[in-house]
């Protein structure tokens, strides 16, 4: 993008935005998301439908919106927060990011789970035998949900997992959406 002198920008975020990084279309953007993206982040439960809605009402103009996250929230909230990015004109293309054992969920032994999103939620151990197809089934209507939302808001989704590169995935999955449209 910054090739054809188009302005990107970032915005990086958990609970609120750590980083706003405004779209410019100066050479050294690019260098600087790197270094933004570089530095480590923490583990803190995130708040996407909060943040989508703050960074909506910040930027001026519209603008394609890349939202990369594990999208765990409320589902109807991020539904609303797509609804008001689409209402205010923007393009949005929704990038998943789970882990493939957050999808395939191949635990077979008793098995202690962690929250990486909040420290309050305690450590559990339990057999995912008695546990999995709930598990699974919980999650793909999460993901389902997200996909029809997305689709009823004509908002590009798709759903990446952590051991594919995204410098590879997202203009591969950009590609696609262009080829779709057209």
């Amino acid at each position: 993008m910054t090739e054809q002198r188009d302005s990107i920008g970032l915005v990086t975020f958990a609970s609120q935005v750590e980083n706003w990084l405004p779209a410019r279309s100066s050479t050294n953007q690019f260098d600087d998301i790197i270094q933004i993206l570089e530095k480590p982040h923490d583990q803190t439960q995130t708040r996407v439908a909060d943040v989508l809605s703050d960074v909506i009402q910040r930027l001026n103009g519209t603008a394609l919106i890349i939202l990369i996250s594990d999208l765990f929230d409320e589902v109807d909230r991020v539904a609303e927060s797509i609804r008001l990015a689409r209402h205010a004109g923007h393009d949005l293309f929704v990038m998943q990011v789970l882990d493939s054992d957050e999808i395939d969920f191949p635990f077979d032994q008793v098995t202690e789970f962690e929250s990486l999103e909040s420290a309050m939620i305690p450590t559990t151990a339990a057999d995912p035998t008695l546990i999995a197809g709930a598990y699974r089934r919980a999650m793909q209507e999460f993901q389902n949900r997200l996909r029809v939302e997305c689709q009823q808001q004509n908002a590009d989704f798709c759903c990446l997992q952590t051991d594919n590169s995204l410098v590879s995935a997202l203009p591969e999955a950009l590609s696609r959406s262009l080829r779709r449209d057209r």
